[in-house]
């Protein structure tokens, strides 16, 4: 088959055909040069490649005309069609994309654990639990400390001084395991 020819079939330029073989593409037959032409010409592969390199004229199988040709024939870049090896590529490609993703985002937790940005849960639980439970037993304490200090109080003035300076209190232990805590957890980092 002549250069010509397979442009005429192929609804391109004789250069063309010559640029698209200096690049490998097959010029023996018409079917070869459509599969080669739908691997490498595909949307966004190749710089410079556009949807517009289909032929205007649908290709047509031996014997019938154009116009007899399906209306499924007239896309060449359906991706239907992908050729098995490069499905495989793609597939490869795909997942070692979401291995090096899974591998950046480790190394990035690895990172902020170790600056101290980021705790365990079970750490973070730990704390918090052990926070809750010092309040509480502060908290519950609180009626037998003040009972007798409260007892022959008058003054409503110093009864929520006595109140508040207790309630403070509680908040200060509070805060102050807080920060032991926090101390603790960057020593062990």
């Amino acid at each position: 088959m002549t250069q010509s020819e397979l442009a005429q079939a192929l609804g391109i330029t004789q250069a063309a055909v010559s640029k698209l073989a200096r690049r490998g593409m097959p010029t023996d037959t018409v079917e070869r040069a459509t599969r080669w032409r739908r691997r490498h010409l595909q949307t966004g592969r190749m710089k410079g490649i556009r949807r517009e390199t289909a032929p205007a004229q649908p290709l047509a199988p031996e014997g019938q005309t154009p116009a007899a040709t399906a209306p499924e024939d007239l896309d060449l870049f359906d991706g239907d069609d992908e050729d098995p090896d490069e499905a495989h590529i793609r597939q490869y490609r795909d997942a070692r994309d979401r291995r090096e993703h899974f591998q950046a985002e480790m190394a990035r937790l690895a990172y902020e654990k170790e600056c101290g940005r980021l705790m365990e849960t079970s750490e973070v639980v730990n704390i918090a639990s052990t926070a809750g439970t010092m309040l509480r037993t502060h908290l519950e304490q609180i009626p037998e400390r003040l009972a007798p200090r409260l007892a022959g109080a008058t003054d409503e003035r110093l009864v929520v001084a006595i109140l508040a300076e207790e309630i403070e209190a509680a908040l200060a232990e509070l805060s102050h395991q807080f920060s032991k805590l926090a101390r603790d957890v960057e020593a062990a980092t």
